[in-house]
């Protein structure tokens, strides 16, 4: 079998009640993947993806590694699609004999590690398979929210965050100034006075907000109220979502750093099968060593 490289990203999974208070539930959250597994594998197919489009997507197999570690093995497919094969030899096409209901299989793998506060996910980055949109989207849709929790008077939903790498902390210490900054978070971050205010008056407004900094001009914003900023969109439970700053580094360039660019990421040499599909029995064994690392730190 051959090798490749395959990036690895990481996130965290919580509950949200109301599109506003974030909390978590580690038996909870059990009790949803458990209901998951015990479902017949026609029950688990959902046809159509996050964005409406084209594409269905299956829980296909899990492992149960520990009590609050599994692996899960997801595909998907596109379907409604089924052109002409063009010969890569001499060019000839010929009519795919494809059913308009079938699509190419895509795997995608993952391992989930349930802690007290959050559901750590680290997944193969497939660019055809498995996004962590449409993983939370399919996770939403298999979710009884007044089953699961029959004390809440919301309906609640299952959220994710991004794990973010420490290259942010980095590219900000090399900065020299800051012109301005803009957090990406919601109502509830702000003072209670205002926000009522705007829970009164502003009926249609959308939960979540822009808040620009900007320095008084030829001066900069401090870095470690950025820092501060970015501890917090680092934590459990943040209701800051994004951080985009402006301003020149060191050697006077000008730069813009987003968290949404500073993703975790990594990377793992993974054996390919002779169809050109990951060996799902390889790329499990290296997320678990990525868990197990990422756990000791």
């Amino acid at each position: 079998m051959s090798k490749e490289n395959k990036k690895v990203k990481f996130f965290s999974l919580e509950f949200q009640e109301n599109y506003v208070d974030k909390f978590f539930n580690k038996d909870k959250f059990k009790k949803i993947l458990e209901r998951l597994f015990l479902s017949e594998i026609e029950d688990r197919m959902l046809p159509r993806d996050s964005n409406k489009n084209y594409k269905a997507l299956l829980l296909k197999d899990w492992e149960r590694v520990n009590d609050f570690t599994y692996k899960l093995l997801f595909n998907s497919c596109r379907y409604n699609f089924s052109p002409n094969l063009i010969s890569s030899l001499d060019a000839t096409e010929r009519p795919s004999d494809k059913k308009m209901y079938e699509g190419e299989k895509e795997k995608t793998h993952m391992i989930l590690n349930i802690n007290k506060n959050e559901v750590l996910v680290i997944m193969e980055n497939n660019s055809t398979g498995v996004s962590i949109t449409q993983l939370v989207y399919y996770f939403n849709n298999f979710f009884d929210s007044s089953f699961i929790f029959p004390d809440k008077d919301h309906r609640c939903k299952i959220i994710y965050s991004i794990i973010p790498s420490e290259g942010f902390r980095e590219a900000l210490s090399n900065t020299k100034r800051i012109r301005m900054a803009e957090i990406f978070t919601t109502k509830k971050s702000l003072g209670s006075e205002f926000r009522n205010n705007m829970d009164r008056e502003g009926g249609f407004m959308r939960e979540d907000i822009l808040l620009t900094l900007r320095a008084e001009r030829k001066e900069s914003l401090l870095p470690r109220m950025i820092e501060n900023f970015f501890n917090k969109y680092s934590s459990s439970g943040s209701e800051i979502n994004r951080i985009r700053i402006y301003g020149k580094d060191k050697e006077d360039n000008k730069i813009k750093l987003d968290t949404k660019t500073f993703e975790k990421t990594e990377y793992i040499n993974t054996q390919i099968n002779e169809n050109g599909t990951v060996n799902s029995d390889s790329i499990f064994s290296s997320l678990e060593k990525i868990l197990d690392n990422f756990i000791d730190e």
